[in-house]
């Protein structure tokens, strides 16, 4: 004989487990990484949605969005600091919050200068430590270093020294000459 006020439990137990197998964890990227948040549903669980800032998220070719059985991800490709922030992952009624911080190389922008023709123009700019190298540019085409071009790195402060140049372009800024 089944005995049912162990059924009635055993049902309710089950009504209320939790969707989520483990909360998801805060995330950490670098800037142009693809940043991949994760969570891990039971099986037959409601469908999950995807938010930032209250904002459904919607695949696209920026965000990708997979399920592997249990595990789900939202991938963000090429991370940059407009990615920061909570995010929410939500199974019918349930929601969890992670974050995704998005660590940026430049610590500070490069400046404009400006130089007379013929004297020396010093740029610089500051990256954190464990950045890629620094590539330098002049009209598109990669600047390497000679007579005219010298370069360095001093600790977090990468430099380009260039001698009698009148037009440079770095990161799409003009740093021009007064005749």
């Amino acid at each position: 004989m089944l005995d049912r006020s162990l059924a009635t439990c055993e049902a309710i137990q089950i009504n209320v487990l939790e969707y989520f197998l483990e909360d998801p964890s805060n995330i950490e990227c670098k800037q142009g990484e693809d940043a991949m948040l994760t969570c891990k549903i039971r099986a037959k669980s409601p469908s999950v949605k995807w938010s930032k800032g209250g904002n459904a998220l919607i695949p696209n070719e920026k965000c990708k969005m997979s399920n592997d059985g249990i595990e789900h991800k939202l991938i963000l490709k090429n991370a940059d600091s407009s990615d920061s922030g909570e995010y929410c992952v939500e199974v019918g009624k349930a929601s969890k919050k992670l974050q995704l911080k998005v660590i940026e190389y430049f610590l500070e922008d490069p400046s404009n200068i400006e130089c007379k023709q013929g004297e020396d123009a010093m740029l610089t700019c500051k990256i954190r430590a464990k950045s890629p190298s620094v590539k330098w540019s002049k009209g598109g085409n990669a600047l390497i270093p000679n007579e005219k071009c010298k370069m360095s790195n001093d600790g977090i402060e990468p430099s380009n020294h260039i001698c009698n140049e009148t037009l440079i372009q770095v990161d799409s800024r003009r740093i021009t000459d007064e005749s």
